[in-house]
């Protein structure tokens, strides 16, 4: 991989540079340690990936369960504000951050699929303001 060893989110001014202030809280949460270029956990037999347990957190993968896990912890802390990702991108300290960052997208992207959580955006680039849609509350993950 060429980009290896680079990291686009190392640097705050990479959002700053946007030039679009959030208007999302600004978590102190850090993103789960969710890889993109991890494989998921496979759904179990007569699911298809397709219905990945939308409604079902107990058949959600392991990935999508640390995103939610990590979006609720967040949404205490703003007393159910919405969350800027630009802010909880930039806290995330880890050595593949842009895998981490592109993973936790794309669970975010599940989780608004099914219509927990939504997300705007006011320009390209800008900041991705996530808010919790009613049914956010409403699943209880296992221990």
């Amino acid at each position: 991989d060429p980009f290896a060893d680079t990291d686009a989110f190392a640097d705050t001014d990479v959002f700053a540079a946007s030039g679009v202030a959030g208007s999302g809280f600004a978590a102190s949460t850090q993103l789960p340690d969710v890889d993109a270029n991890a494989v998921a956990d496979k759904p179990g037999k007569g699911r298809s990936m397709q219905n990945e347990g939308g409604h079902d957190p107990s058949s959600w993968s392991a990935r999508t369960q640390k995103m939610y896990a990590a979006l609720g912890a967040a949404f205490d802390e703003s007393n159910g504000a919405p969350l800027s990702y630009d802010s909880m991108a930039t806290t995330t300290a880890r050595r593949h951050k842009r895998r981490v960052v592109a993973g936790c997208f794309q669970e975010l992207l599940f989780l608004t699929t099914h219509g927990l959580t939504e997300l705007t955006q006011h320009a390209p680039y800008g900041d991705i303001i996530i808010s919790k849609a009613p049914a956010f509350d409403s699943f209880v993950l296992a221990h």
